[in-house]
């Protein structure tokens, strides 16, 4: 890596912002500066909130409950990351890499100053601090496995926005056709909201099929229920798409790192990484 290229590279990146911010007015700098200085804000505060929630109370959950945390957590990340995709989808390269094909400079340099920048998003200021925070309070709690929650964390940050890099650049290559631009933003629009539906149309289907079945009697619903030494375990099927689906890594590294195992959080971060270096080398090579 060059770094006097990178520095140069870097200003760059500044001048445009700067030259952004001029032709908008004196208007849309000072509501850009405000902006900045909330998203500061409400990083902070997501990061000590994080921290005091795993010192005080979740520190001491069990391990299942830590694992509906970070599920609901992860879940919570992913549905606000979908939303920045759709709303940002024509969004344009801050440098224009078919610009510097005829200089004398790195491209792979400017290819991550463009993926950085790309991501510094509402999502990632709202919820990488508020994880990273939590992953400090359970240290602080007493649970010191919980150390490897940082790079799992991070791994799975790095999965995301690596292959919505790739995503991102591929949807621009095509909608460079402006016949096919409209068409694509409304079959992505489709989706994001069949998507966000589908957990609601689970739902009443499960509610369909419990309302259905045979009510029990007083006794033998005393005779199914089971005792109170019995501990609270998890269905095969969901235990299973733990392991093996991605963005459920973290949650199952947590409860395994609970309970004194840490090969789940060691692969699901060797998993994630991987998964995120493929994401970021197919983006680099389009």
């Amino acid at each position: 890596m060059d770094w006097s290229q990178l520095r140069t590279i870097l200003w760059l990146r500044g001048r445009l912002i700067r030259n952004q911010w001029s032709r908008g007015g004196k208007l849309n700098a000072v509501l850009t500066m405000i902006a900045v200085a909330v998203g500061y804000a409400v990083a902070v505060a997501g990061g000590l909130g994080g921290v005091l929630a795993g010192a005080l109370a979740l520190a001491k959950a069990s391990p299942l409950v830590m694992l509906v945390v970070w599920d609901v957590i992860v879940g919570a990340f992913l549905l606000f990351w979908t939303i920045g995709v759709v709303t940002e989808l024509q969004r344009s390269e801050t440098i224009d890499i078919s610009r510097m094909l005829h200089l004398p400079v790195c491209l792979r340099d400017i290819f991550l100053v463009n993926y950085v920048a790309s991501h510094l998003t509402f999502s990632i200021i709202l919820f990488l601090p508020a994880m990273l925070g939590l992953c400090l309070g359970l240290i602080l709690g007493g649970r010191w496995s919980m150390v490897l929650m940082f790079p799992l964390v991070l791994g799975l940050i790095f999965m995301v926005t690596s292959w919505t890099y790739c995503l991102r650049g591929w949807l621009a290559a095509l909608m460079a056709n402006k016949r096919r631009r409209r068409a694509i933003i409304a079959g992505v629009t489709f989706t994001f909201i069949l998507l966000s539906q589908l957990p609601n149309l689970l739902g009443n289907f499960l509610h369909d099929r419990h309302r259905d079945r045979p009510r029990l009697a007083p006794q033998q619903q005393t005779a199914a229920r089971p005792d109170e030494g019995d501990k609270v375990r998890l269905p095969a099927a969901v235990q299973t798409a733990h392991k093996y689906v991605p963005f459920l890594w973290v949650g199952n590294g947590a409860m395994s790192l609970a309970r004194g195992s840490i090969w789940p959080a060691v692969l699901g971060t060797a998993g994630a990484f991987g998964i995120g270096g493929l994401g970021l080398r197919r983006a680099y090579r389009t």
